[in-house]
């Protein structure tokens, strides 16, 4: 019991050090602190799992690491230790490695993240549904305006019941579901795997890109055929 209070009581101080310096901080912290160790609120319901129990992980890394935010307008930046979870869509953010309480990176397009070499920029989109949301997109490539970006995401599969008592259960596990975007004239574009529903979004220049996949044999679910496809791209378009 004394250990939990004193446990308590050195996570509060912290939160309370977090708190104070929220003014040095801006616009980089959220105000909502939680405990790495003990929080696992992980589900956009907010309801509490234990990660031991499921196969996969929720995160792109699960150590924090070195990365450093930027905010564009103002220019200013600031060195904190990152990781980015991919299930919540947030990058998770704290000054000093050995803290206990970490908080959410402010989600805004004037902010990106830079964690292992890689840019996270943040982005208004249509899903493959054609629905708006915003999330993180990983920058891959960039030609002049244009730009080649990932969007990594992580869906919860629960934990299947077997209906047959000699068959074990299958848990649960997080499993990747991840796309590939082209930023076009400052809109995202979702680059869909079939070739003629991608042709489709680009009627202007639907023949010349129709005979480059053809003569290149660009294969849509590969990185590397979609850098040389963007950076065609950039010099065959319509303004």
């Amino acid at each position: 019991m004394k250990k939990l209070l004193l446990s308590l009581i050195l996570i509060a101080a912290q939160m309370m050090v977090l708190f104070a310096q929220s003014g040095d901080l801006d616009p980089f912290f959220g105000t909502t602190f939680y405990n790495i160790e003990q929080d696992n609120r992980l589900f956009k319901t907010g309801e509490k799992v234990d990660l031991k129990t499921i196969n996969g992980t929720p995160y792109e890394t699960e150590k924090f690491v070195r990365g450093t935010a930027v905010e564009t307008i103002s220019e200013n930046s600031g060195d904190f230790y990152m990781r980015y979870n991919i299930y919540n869509d947030a990058i998770e953010i704290k000054r000093n490695p050995k803290d206990k309480v970490a908080t959410n990176l402010i989600k805004s397009e004037n902010i990106y993240a830079t964690i292992n070499n890689k840019r996270y920029d943040y982005r208004s989109y249509l899903d493959r549904n054609n629905k708006r949301k915003s999330g993180y997109f990983i920058l891959i490539s960039s030609k002049g305006d244009d730009k080649l970006y990932l969007k990594k995401n992580k869906k919860f599969v629960p934990t299947k019941v077997s209906k047959e008592a000699y068959v074990k259960d299958t848990p649960a596990q997080f499993k990747d579901d991840n796309n590939y975007y082209f930023e076009i004239k400052n809109t995202l574009v979702l680059i869909p795997q079939k070739k003629k529903v991608f042709l489709k979004q680009f009627l202007d220049d639907e023949e010349l890109l129709s005979k480059f996949l053809k003569k290149e044999k660009i294969n849509l679910k590969k990185q590397e055929d979609l850098i040389r496809l963007l950076n065609y791209y950039s010099t065959i378009k319509k303004e």
